[in-house]
């Protein structure tokens, strides 16, 4: 057990506990002592605080600054890049238009060679088809030596040869009985136009040949003419017309040549026979035959056009009838059998 230690106050006879004295003043000190380092502490805590506050400010002012600072930077970025682009255009610009001058001068000479590939094409479609017309007159030609002499093969069928100046065919009338009977000179025309010049040709090759008459065969008429006739001393007719014409002026040539070989006065004679040859009467009996002949040939084409379409028409309904009779043949086969049904070869299978 602890003893206390108290003392007795002399002036009032008080009991003066000394520990407690002792502990309240040791209590004092310390909490005078606590109390500093509190304020120390809260003084410093302040200090913090206030550091603290320093150091958001700061930090917003840092943030604050970079904002800015990029933002900065972000538009001399974008200034940078649109004199950048500013740029780019500029060249892409001045390089399209270099490519622009390059590709237009490209153009133009393509257009240089096409001009004259086009005019190389029309020159060779040109010639090609001189060439064509010149090989379809020569058909022509050939065709008409051809018909003269399977016709009459008692005359001279002269052939003038190309590049020789001259008409194209000469025909010296020939019989068994009489020779030269007069002479025909032919010029044959297969083009699109008639040509005026053509007829002045003939004649002048009519005087080198001293032939008696001129034929021009030709694919196309004169204006307002639409059929066969006398043009200018000249007999201009079709290639459908050539025959009956030639027939004809042969016929009336190796007359004329009889009554000069009979007859007095053989010049009165022929200038007269002439002068028939050159008539509207024997033009008009010349149209009359040449009429006959075209009449005839379209009443046979008619006529055989006819007979090819009754032709089809009977053997259509023949076709049917044969069809309808075999199929009958097999229904009764079917129905009766191979054996019960007289066997028709014609309706036999193969």
């Amino acid at each position: 057990m602890s003893t206390t230690n108290k003392i007795v106050c002399p002036n009032c006879s008080t009991i003066i506990d000394i520990d407690e004295i002792y502990s309240k003043e040791i209590e004092a000190k310390l909490t005078s002592k606590f109390q500093k380092e509190l304020d120390n502490k809260n003084k410093k805590i302040q200090e913090l605080q206030s550091l603290k506050d320093e150091l958001n400010k700061l930090k917003r002012e840092k943030e604050n600054f970079i904002k800015q600072a990029k933002l900065q930077v972000q538009k001399e970025l974008e200034k940078e890049k649109k004199q950048l682009q500013i740029s780019i255009e500029k060249m892409a610009f001045e390089k399209l238009q270099k490519y622009q001058e390059v590709q237009e001068l490209k153009l133009k000479e393509k257009e240089e060679q096409l001009a004259q590939l086009k005019k190389s094409l029309e020159n060779a479609r040109r010639k090609a088809e001189q060439g064509s017309m010149q090989i379809q007159g020569e058909v022509l030609e050939l065709e008409i030596e051809k018909w003269l002499e399977a016709k009459f093969p008692f005359d001279s069928i002269y052939e003038v040869k190309k590049g020789a100046f001259g008409a194209d065919c000469i025909q010296t009338i020939n019989t068994r009985d009489m020779k030269n009977c007069g002479t025909i000179c032919y010029e044959s025309k297969n083009t699109k136009a008639w040509n005026n010049k053509w007829i002045a040709k003939l004649k002048n090759d009519m005087l080198l040949a001293k032939a008696d008459l001129g034929v021009l065969i030709t694919s196309v008429y004169p204006e307002k003419m639409d059929r066969m006739g006398f043009v200018d001393g000249i007999w201009v007719c079709s290639l459908s017309e050539f025959k009956g014409v030639v027939s004809l002026l042969r016929e009336s040539l190796i007359r004329i040549h009889k009554v000069i070989l009979n007859e007095e006065n053989k010049l009165d004679k022929m200038n007269l026979l002439y002068k028939y040859l050159t008539s509207n009467e024997f033009q008009m009996q010349l149209n009359n035959i040449v009429n006959g002949f075209i009449q005839m040939q379209k009443e046979l084409d008619k006529e055989k056009r006819s007979l090819m379409a009754s032709w089809k028409r009977r053997q259509k309904i023949i076709d049917g009838v044969l069809d309808s009779t075999t199929q009958m043949y097999g229904s009764l086969q079917g129905i009766a059998g191979n054996s019960s049904i007289i066997h028709i070869e014609a309706l036999e299978l193969e």
